[in-house]
């Protein structure tokens, strides 16, 4: 009985699949017979067969581009609904396996948004070694991608390890972000 508590108290909360689709995209192939596939683990909302969603950024420029969700596979098997917390395997139609770059995402088209500058409630894990000065340089990583970023302090000169300030990022690439 208490193992049966002690795992269930460390259990993994559901994610919350009310707020907008969502998927960083780690991996890309061509199922031959069904086309491009991409997969990754559903972050937020809801994925459903026939959705319309955009990809992006692609290329040089960083477009968008809208496709639609021809199947859906969750452990090799198909689903019509997947819902946020869990990894998918999205067959995509309307887009070419060269276009798709790994760290690319697939989104809600109204309600995320690709950007290179947004501001953050930033915390400095505790084990870091020295202070975040005010204007630094370092790489992030969202999703599947990592960006070298400028981090500019908006509240204190300093961020001490384990503390809390806003900040600016500004990365060399877009980056999907949602309030």
């Amino acid at each position: 009985d208490a193992l049966r508590d002690a795992l269930a108290a460390t259990a993994v909360t559901p994610r919350d699949a009310t707020g907008p689709a969502l998927v960083p995209i780690d991996r890309v192939f061509v199922d031959k017979g069904f086309g491009v596939v991409v997969t990754g683990t559903l972050l937020s909302g809801t994925l459903r067969l026939d959705d319309e969603l955009l990809l992006g950024p692609m290329g040089p420029e960083h477009r968008t581009h809208a496709v639609r969700v021809r199947g859906l596979q969750v452990h090799g098997e198909p689903a019509t609904e997947v819902r946020a917390g869990t990894r998918v395997a999205v067959n995509l139609s309307g887009v070419d396996l060269a276009e798709v770059p790994r760290g690319a995402w697939l989104m809600h088209p109204t309600e995320v948004a690709l950007s290179r500058s947004f501001d953050v409630a930033l915390t400095s894990l505790p084990q870091t070694r020295r202070d975040l000065a005010r204007r630094s340089r370092l790489e992030i990583a969202v999703g599947a991608t990592h960006a070298v970023a400028g981090i500019s302090l908006l509240d204190t000169d300093s961020l001490a390890p384990g503390a809390t300030a806003l900040a600016r990022i500004t990365a060399d690439r877009p980056l999907a972000v949602r309030p």
